[in-house]
């Protein structure tokens, strides 16, 4: 049977009109999966612009101790390009901060730096090496590990968990390792690590969401 050119095209057309209706429903289904600004950082594909809050401006640590932050010491991890890597607490949350030379460079390898020590896997456990962790057990108890570069004998580099002399011996068992901070912030020539609110730290860091406009005096 000959058909008409009319009649093959649409043939041709209608089911990939109908094709094009049905991706477009799906690519419009909202779950809430996804991150946003403000909500949890998780383990999927991040776009750390979507956490860059000013692009200009330079900070340094003291302007982080003029709005409160105590300084305890220095991260342990090596952060390319940084000046300043250190963690302390501020109202009573963990907070971190990397400081580079320049808005660009804290862009670049602080955003790095940042996905890295803020990624999770779907049960909400750290991935990778991260700088501070919590380790949880089943019964309950949590400790707060420094992350210890060290090199094994083969010569591969390794990275071992330290807590202080008060910590327990069941606590020095780390089988369960949570990331201490799972939120950031980019700004200006800073990166902020951020620990989250609520019972275990996965709720939206109030640090994280106020101290841009603290710091830029707003």
């Amino acid at each position: 049977m000959n058909l008409s050119p009319n009649v093959l095209r649409w043939r041709i057309t209608l089911p990939l009109a109908i094709v094009s209706i049905m991706l477009l429903a799906a690519c419009g289904t909202d779950d809430g999966s996804s991150d946003s600004g403000s909500g949890p950082v998780g383990s999927g594909e991040r776009d750390a612009t979507q956490f860059i809050v000013n692009t200009e401006s330079v900070f340094s640590v003291d302007d982080l101790k003029a709005v409160g932050w105590k300084e305890q010491r220095d991260l342990l991890l090596d952060y390319p390009e940084s000046t300043a890597a250190k963690w302390g607490f501020l109202n009573t949350k963990e907070l971190a901060v990397l400081v580079y030379p320049s808005a660009a460079i804290a862009q670049v390898q602080g955003a790095e730096a940042a996905l890295a020590q803020t990624a999770v896997g779907p049960d909400g456990k750290a991935i990778g090496d991260q700088d501070r962790i919590s380790c949880r057990q089943a019964q309950g108890q949590s400790a707060v590990g420094l992350v210890e570069p060290q090199d094994d004998s083969d010569g591969s580099r390794a990275f071992h968990i330290s807590f202080s002399s008060e910590t327990s011996v069941e606590q020095r068992v780390c089988a369960n390792k949570f990331p201490t901070y799972r939120f950031f912030r980019i700004l200006g020539n800073i990166v902020l690590l951020c620990e989250g609110e609520g019972r275990t730290g996965d709720q939206p860091s109030k640090n994280c969401e106020e101290l841009p406009d603290q710091l830029q005096g707003n």
